[in-house]
């Protein structure tokens, strides 16, 4: 998975586990529900010995305090009273026994058996955390992090799991794995977060088993060993775990850790949805959308998407907001796409920010706004997207929605070329080989050239081949621009078509070929744009000097070229990837 916003929802989890402290010993604190073995309380107790311990209770010893407390608060040797639990969890408290005050605080943040207070809980918790018991530092950690009867602190949050962690406690083994991974609260330790998820996993915590599943599966603070990771995120996924699924899920779709299997895939997907899982469903639309295991059926697919995005998943709001804009599944509906495309926005999903950075520019659902198209396309530049960092770069380097800025709109499109967009690519070579923004470095700009080239844009091509044909003309090396020119000619750019007849027209590359020269010029003049008044003058210069026979060769030998731009553009359409 590419990003860890997945790794830490402590409200889901904040009390599971609860159970209170028997006083037998600290490891005796609140485990998983699923760990082997589950809680062990204290030895069940004969009637004499709850006298005994009521005898000594009532004569202030803290322990038999704290047993009769344990005793009304399970029912064990004494009626249930929950009330009663408190009072004497309460003397025990009092005079300092740490598992006391934990099993207090507890009381008071549930409002068992006492009126619930936070603010109180959260001290007897600090008391307890204080003399080093594990239980009260987790719970301590989680009103930190929660904001309950304390000021939230993520900080704080961490420091108290983490010693809790360290003395081996399970839950907090696993939170603090995602803080460390997620760099919530702390800086970010990728191996530190993979240890202790390993930790947790081998504690029982089911979630701890998919975290440390997913480090091993894509190599996150650990070599990366997709089989063995797959093997921790299949135990998890066994025992119900929503997210353990979706990732076993992918790892069938995409073939990593096992056979690669769409049927798979797309039945641990739908086990996940039925039980309501929106990231599922998510990805049950996308199953859908693009033919994974199923039939393409783009209605199925915006089913899934709307169940995803009405419970908060910003990917399938973002792909519905699509789905509206380009009527696939639905009507097509620009003002239900803006709807979603924001949601999926004010979430801070890069692609939702950058499609409302479209809808805003090209007025897509709402009014035109160049600011604000601005405004979302730098939100989603600064969240990585690739295309919204070209789409401010072009729009920094024009002044459009926002002032001119030269520099800023090179860096923004290097940090969009370091992704691998080809536009982008192309944009910072032409900055880097004209000095715009930047020193001037036709090294660096032929680099970026030949990158965008490897990707097949026609103006790289272009420019790669100008690159011999410019400076003094003795300088000049005609034969090797012309196949780059040929290549961005046949791709159908008219400034190429039209430097190509050139080099042919001035018999640059050996003796004068006016019929070759026409027949480019022809297919330049043919095209509307910058380039179509210079063919044209090219083109009627040719045509003066060629007999009517070499013209009529020349009209020929245009329609054998448009022929392998047509065969061209086919296989583009073929192999898009190749293009």
């Amino acid at each position: 998975m590419s990003d860890f916003g997945w790794l830490l929802k402590v409200a889901g989890l904040a009390w599971v586990g609860c159970s209170l402290c028997t006083g037998r010993a600290v490891d005796h604190a609140p485990r998983p529900k699923a760990m082997e073995g589950g809680m062990k309380g204290l030895e069940p107790m004969e009637g004499f010995q709850v006298v005994m311990a009521r005898q000594a209770a009532e004569k202030g010893d803290p322990r038999a305090q704290f047993t009769l407390g344990w005793c009304h608060a399970t029912g064990q040797g004494a009626p249930r009273d929950d009330a009663q639990a408190a009072a004497w969890y309460g003397k025990a408290a009092a005079q300092g026994l740490p598992e006391a005050q934990f099993n207090l605080g507890l009381m008071l943040l549930l409002g068992t058996g006492i009126p619930r207070n936070d603010e109180q809980a959260v001290a007897w918790f600090r008391k307890a955390a204080s003399q080093g018991l594990a239980p009260a530092q987790y719970h301590l950690g989680l009103c930190f992090n929660l904001g309950r009867g304390v000021e939230k602190d993520l900080a704080q949050a961490d420091e108290h799991l983490q010693k809790a962690a360290e003395q081996g406690y399970a839950l907090a083994q696993y939170l603090h794995a995602a803080n460390c991974l997620d760099g919530k609260g702390r800086a970010k330790d990728l191996p530190r977060g993979a240890d202790f998820s390993r930790r947790a996993a081998e504690q029982g915590v089911v979630k701890g088993q998919w975290q440390w599943g997913v480090c091993l599966s894509e190599g996150i603070g650990v070599p990366r060993d997709e089989v063995e990771g797959v093997r921790w995120i299949q135990k998890a996924a066994a025992q119900g775990d929503l997210a353990a699924m979706v990732s076993l899920g992918l790892a069938h779709g995409l073939g990593r850790g096992v056979a690669k299997d769409s049927l798979e895939a797309l039945a641990w997907f739908r086990k996940a949805a039925d039980l309501g899982d929106a990231s599922a469903r998510y990805h049950l639309g996308m199953c859908h959308s693009n033919g994974l295991g199923v039939p393409v059926d783009d209605r199925e697919a915006v089913r899934w998407f709307t169940a995803s995005a009405e419970q908060g998943d910003a990917r399938a709001q973002a792909a519905l907001g699509s789905a509206y804009h380009a009527g696939r599944g639905v009507p097509k509906d620009d003002a239900e796409s803006f709807l979603w495309t924001w949601r999926a926005a004010e979430q801070g999903h890069p692609l939702g920010s950058f499609h409302l950075g479209l809808a805003y520019e090209y007025g897509w659902g709402v009014p035109v706004n160049e600011s604000s198209a601005t405004w979302w396309y730098r939100k989603a530049a600064e969240l990585g997207e690739a295309r919204a960092q070209f789409n401010l770069a072009l729009r920094l380097e024009l002044g459009k929605g926002v002032r001119r800025d030269l520099a800023q709109a090179v860096d923004f499109y290097r940090k969009s070329a370091e992704q691998g967009l080809a536009v982008a690519q192309l944009n910072l070579g032409v900055c880097l080989s004209t000095g715009r923004g930047v020193p001037r470095d036709p090294a660096e700009a032929t680099s970026w050239y030949q990158k965008a080239a490897a990707q097949g844009v026609p103006d790289a091509w272009f420019n790669l081949g100008l690159i011999h044909v410019s400076g003094a003309r003795p300088t000049w090396k005609p034969r090797q621009a012309e196949p780059l020119f040929r290549k961005a000619a046949l791709h159908g750019l008219a400034r190429a078509q039209v430097a190509l007849g050139n080099l042919y027209a001035e018999g640059l590359l050996g003796a004068k070929n006016l019929v070759e020269a026409h027949a480019w010029f022809s297919l330049g003049a043919a095209q509307p744009g910058e380039s179509q008044v210079r063919a044209q003058r090219f083109l009627d210069k040719a045509a003066r000097r060629m007999s009517a026979d070499q013209v009529a060769k020349a009209r020929r030998r245009m329609e054998q070229l448009r022929a392998e731009m047509a065969a061209l553009q086919a296989e583009a359409a073929r192999h898009p990837a190749a293009s």
